[in-house]
């Protein structure tokens, strides 16, 4: 039990530390419309609680918490640390795994996906960013 714990924090901090050494957290927008993300944290002029625009066809390589695509107009897609996503050309999103850690892609499962109300007030604008879309 104890080696199976231990293979998997190495695991999670190994591919931490690539996805920093390349700046690996990113959303691209594959979509003709605009899509919105709110940051993880405060990133320098975006706020953690903000939300901001991805052009259609482009890309954002920061942490991000959440976007909103024009798939839905009361949902949001949480995407939790490791997970990389495309927003597709209809406004599904298609999850990455490849940079995530084991623990990463069990967390996601639970926790990741379409959210139907802000987890909590950070999120507000983002929300009404999915109603404009």
């Amino acid at each position: 039990m104890f080696t199976t714990v231990g293979i998997l924090a190495i695991q999670h901090a190994s591919k931490k530390q690539k996805r920093i050494a390349q700046n690996i957290y990113t959303v691209i927008n594959n979509s003709d419309k605009k899509v919105y993300f709110k940051p993880e944290t405060t990133i320098g002029d975006f706020q953690n609680n903000g939300a901001y625009a991805i052009d259609p066809f482009k890309k954002v390589s920061y942490a991000i918490d959440g976007i909103a695509t024009k798939l839905h107009k009361d949902k949001v897609y949480k995407i939790t640390n490791g997970i990389k996503v495309t927003v597709n050309s209809d406004g599904t999103v298609t999850p990455d795994y490849d940079s995530a850690s084991y623990l990463e892609i069990v967390y996601f499962t639970f926790v990741g996906g379409w959210l139907s109300s802000p987890p909590d007030s950070t999120w507000d604008k983002l929300f009404e960013c999915a109603k404009k879309i």
